[in-house]
């Protein structure tokens, strides 16, 4: 930008015959100045005037109103606008109409201070001040500072009127209140500055406002004119500190406010606007502030009420301000200003002065290259991903706490819990309690206000039955008298329940309703109820973020300023924006154009796909449907076959297990824990560790399903009457699928088959399922359990994994899990809720090389319990080295690790994942279309499910046509940081 403008600058000096090398290579500053000083040469007394006036402009309100704008500049030669209500895109539009009826550039300028969604539709709001004063890290605050810049500036506005530097020292302050950072001067100043150093580095001029402050007042300067009975001391000390901050750190601008202060200029109601004494005495020669001042709406009470319109804006001139703001009728004003000229009572030093500072803002601005606004794709272009993250991080950063007698919060594991939600404000289910659903199951109760007595006795009861209870207050208000919205009845019935039931409330409103608590209570304070911060409070309640916010205002003597109990996150999955763990949401959005594509060539009819960073989620969407009939589409809650994934998220956890407890060393042979073998047996002198890592030797199936079948007289093969019953009866108690049962004894039969079975070459790869049928021997002879009671025991249960487990069938309908064929060779009907494959399901369903179901999001809990070194929430599962031991690649192996599969290195073999992820990334792929990956050096966890072998297993265009590894690819790419 600099750059642009000494190039632009030269042209224009040499242009006008100025060739000085000394003023050409001068600071863009004083380039500044000459230019504005060479520029008001030419101007008329009425384009002076002219500059000084910003007039009000709205986007809503039709053409007329345009045309009646551009009628104004043109003809009174107005030099800024200030746009209220409206849209974006309409904004715009105006205001490129505007420019082009302006001779001279026009500033342009919006009251944003927590962004466009302040005034527009269809905008971002970001947090009031208030809120932003209880965050810690005001790195923060200047990112939405330049994030705000950045959209005014994609609109054409020049002007913020923001930071308010007000200290809300006064509760019941009803203009100033949640727009102020606070009331401790020093952290006001901070956050202030962060704020107006963020819009001006995005290239805005920031406003700071309402100067000498408007905080310790109890009436709205826009009904009438306050008073601030500080004494010169206190205004200098308190009220003014944080102006006098910001102005020593180089704010462009300045608003005074409509404020009488005896101590400042006793002159009866005479407003800081209209003050010589404050304006011209302490801003302007006291600090010695050169920058722009402008008003204060010059149509507010505050200022009407006690002078005419006709003198006004002259005494406001008069004062020191450089620019009028909306004055009531600007017409009047421009001619009662250019008479003070024409007699003398304004003079043209003091005009030019003035006209001065605003050409060098319209300078510095970059407006004397009238720069074309483009008016398509402004939606996409102001509410990026990045800014609508931003804003996730500044709510998740202002949520503060405050714990009663015990610390309910975090609620630890959820799951084993019975858990209720009171919400007081709303008839309908929040975000707040949406999200409570993603932690456990939840009981919501809903009230539009506090309900009546035998209403709120029959909650009473209803709620003695839960373990603990959580209240959502909404529709709070900024009125003392109301306690803020939060009544005594309600109180009384938040602290009835808590006698029998514990119960923290989260109050959505402002920090002043603490008052209405005591110690004893349990709050969490989360300032406003936009749908965001709803989000974040209810995972910060369950640990899933942290919580750092402090009180921002002093409430009483148990709630003061500074005060916020800091609660570190409890390492559980948490949702957050891909942008604020690194990752680009528009580069994700790529995945939704794959996963469409692979449902338009059949690859699969549907899926689910996870992604996980540090943690956090951040992509979980589903796609498609069940089978390509298309009446039943995927969801969430579906559970789908995860086939050799079974071997990682049952069996190898199952052995990680046994072997950090000393029951199982990976360096002893089979024979070891398996004591009944064929005597012809080979299998019982290999080693574990070979075994695990797929280089024992041994093959890599056995289709044992087609000793069982029958030929019949027309060719189709069948389940033998020798084998099978279409009943459960005695002798016939293996379930292999909808009326199949097979007799008891083959289970025998397959062991004999896998422990008889031919062995190659020991040390060689061969990727084989029947090493995991002997780890599930081995699990369950060590446990006296089956292998899928072990872990659920030992990490589906205590974890609140649901859906995860062998033979959903018996806990979940058929119709939430994804079918995974249309069996015609060897069970003849549709596999729904059985195993598809037809070892595993010959077993009863469980096998350790296949039969585990789940849904991505269990699946994510697993495999960030493993990238969490073995803890989730705070629960060790395994051990640091345990973990180490099996994700690393073994010796002998370009592509395993102890039961996981990794990253193939050799680069003459098939690839089994993105190119592009690290070296270290574990987890396997499974037949039916699934996939879990963690790659531990970027902290990200990917899960593909699909049932891509639905209606035939023979589909194999997911592979060929590399689907996952091609969706991860664009998780890779989507990393930012």
């Amino acid at each position: 930008m600099i750059y642009r403008i000494r190039i632009f600058i030269t042209l224009v000096l040499v242009f006008m015959g100025v060739t000085s090398p000394e003023l050409i290579n001068t600071p863009v500053n004083d380039i500044a100045r000459t230019w504005a000083g060479t520029r008001m040469y030419g101007m008329t007394l009425d384009e002076k005037i002219g500059q000084l006036f910003m007039i009000q402009a709205f986007s809503d309100q039709g053409d007329q109103h345009t045309k009646t704008l551009q009628r104004s500049i043109e003809k009174y030669k107005i030099g800024s606008v200030a746009f209220f209500k409206g849209s974006p895109e309409k904004q715009a539009e105006i205001t490129a109409a505007l420019q082009k009826s302006s001779r001279i550039p026009l500033l342009i300028a919006m009251d944003a201070e927590w962004g466009l969604g302040m005034r527009l539709d269809n905008s971002i709001s970001y947090p009031k001040a208030m809120t932003l004063g209880a965050i810690q890290d005001n790195q923060l605050i200047y990112n939405m500072g330049k994030e705000i810049g950045r959209q005014l500036t994609r609109l054409g506005v020049h002007i913020n009127f923001a930071p308010v530097a007000d200290l809300n020292s006064i509760p019941d302050n009803p203009i100033i209140h949640d727009r102020s950072f606070g009331d401790d001067k020093r952290e006001v100043s901070r956050k202030a500055f962060a704020y107006m150093k963020g819009l001006q580095d995005a290239g805005l001029i920031a406003c700071v406002k309402h100067f000498p402050g408007h905080g310790s007042t109890k009436k709205d300067s826009h009904k009438t004119l306050p008073v601030v009975s500080k004494s010169l001391t206190e205004m200098h000390d308190y009220e003014m500190f944080p102006f006098k901050y910001l102005l020593n750190r180089g704010v462009k601008s300045v608003m005074v406010g409509h404020l009488h202060i005896p101590s400042m200029d006793n002159r009866s109601n005479r407003p800081a606007s209209l003050s010589d004494k404050i304006i011209d005495g302490t801003l302007r020669k006291e600090f010695g502030y050169n920058g722009l001042v402008m008003t204060d709406a010059l149509d507010m009470a505050g200022v009407t009420d006690h002078f005419t319109q006709s003198n006004i804006e002259v005494e406001a001139f008069l004062a020191g301000n450089d620019i009028l703001t909306v004055s009531r009728n600007f017409e009047q004003a421009f001619n009662a200003i250019k008479s003070a000229v024409n007699k003398g009572k304004i003079t043209q030093q003091r005009l030019n002065a003035s006209v001065s500072r605003i050409l060098i803002a319209k300078f510095e601005a970059g407006l004397f290259f009238a720069p074309e606004i483009k008016t398509e794709n402004i939606q996409k272009d102001i509410n990026t991903s990045k800014a609508i993250a931003l804003k996730q991080e500044l709510y998740a950063n202002a949520l503060t706490y405050f714990p009663g007698k015990k610390m309910l919060i975090p609620i630890q594991e959820p799951w084993t819990k019975k858990l209720a939600t009171v919400c007081i404000g709303s008839a309908n289910l929040t975000a707040f309690q949406e999200r409570f659903g993603d932690f456990g199951e939840t009981k919501h109760f809903n009230f539009p206000a506090l309900p009546d007595a035998n209403a709120q006795k029959k909650l009473k009861n209803q709620l003695e039955t839960y373990d603990q209870v959580v209240f959502q207050i909404l529709k709070m208000n900024k009125v003392q008298a109301g306690s803020f919205g939060v009544s005594a009845g309600l109180v009384r019935l938040i602290r009835e329940v808590s006698e029998k039931t514990p119960a923290t409330t989260v109050l959505f409103g402002t920090p002043y309703s603490l008052k209405s608590f005591v110690e004893s209570d349990d709050v969490l304070l989360a300032f406003e109820a936009d749908t965001l911060m709803q989000d974040m409070a209810a995972q910060a309640v369950f640990g899933a973020i942290p919580i750092s916010g402090k009180l921002p205002v002093h409430v009483n003597q148990t709630f003061i300023r500074g005060s916020g109990e800091s609660i570190p996150e409890m390492k559980i999955l948490s949702y957050r924006m891909p942008e604020n763990v690194g990752l680009s949401s528009d580069t994700l959005a790529k995945i939704r154009l794959l996963a469409e594509d692979m449902i338009r060539e059949k690859a699969a009819p549907g899926c689910q796909i996870m992604i996980v960073r540090d943690g956090a989620i951040v992509f979980d969407e589903v796609f498609g449907y069940h089978d390509y009939t298309g009446k039943q589409a995927v969801s969430k809650e579906d559970i789908f076959d995860l086939a050799s994934v079974t071997k990682v998220m049952a069996t190898t956890l199952g052995t990680m297990k046994l072997f950090e407890e000393g029951k199982i060393d990976l360096f002893e042979p089979v024979g070891q824990y398996v004591k009944v073998f064929p005597s012809d047996s080979k299998i019982k002198d290999l080693q574990l560790i070979d075994i695990l890592s797929h280089h024992a030797g041994l093959k890599a199936w056995i289709p044992f399903y087609q000793a069982t079948l029958d030929t019949l007289e027309n060719k189709k093969l069948l389940p033998s009457k020798k084998y099978y019953s279409t009943v459960e009866k005695k002798g016939y108690n293996v379930k292999v699928a909808d009326k199949l049962f097979i007799r008891n004894d083959y289970i025998d039969t397959i062991s004999y088959l896998i422990y008889t079975s031919e062995l190659g070459k020991s040390g060689n790869y061969v990727y084989s399922d029947l090493g995991f049928y002997i780890m599930k021997d081995i699990i369950e002879n060590l446990t006296e359990v089956s292998l899928g009671k072990y872990v659920e025991k030992e990490f589906y249960k205590p974890l609140g994994l649901k859906h995860t487990g062998f033979n959903p069938l018996g806990r979940f309908p058929a119709t939430q899990m994804a079918p995974t064929e249309e069996d015609d060779y060897f069970r003849m009907q549709t596999v729904q809720g059985y195993v598809h494959d037809m070892g595993a399901a010959m077993l009863g369903g469980v096998s350790g090389h296949a039969g585990l179901f789940s849904s991505s999001r269990e699946l994510a809990v697993l495999m960030q319990m493993l990238l969490n070194n073995g803890v989730y929430g705070k629960k060790r599962y395994l051990k640091q080295q345990t973990i180490y031991n099996f994700t690393t690649r073994f010796n002998k192996s370009s592509r395993r690790g102890l039961g996981f599969d990794m990253k193939e290195l050799d680069p003459m073999k098939n690839k089994n994942m993105s190119l592009l992820a690290s070296p270290s990334t574990f987890g396997h792929l499974g037949f039916t279309g699934t996939c879990v990956w963690a790659d531990p050096e970027k902290k990200l966890i990917y899960i593909f499910l699909s049932n891509r072998t639905f209606p035939t297993m023979h589909n194999d265009k997911l592979v060929k046509k590399d689907y996952r590894a091609r969706i991860q690819s664009v998780i890779y790419k989507s990393i930012i940081d």
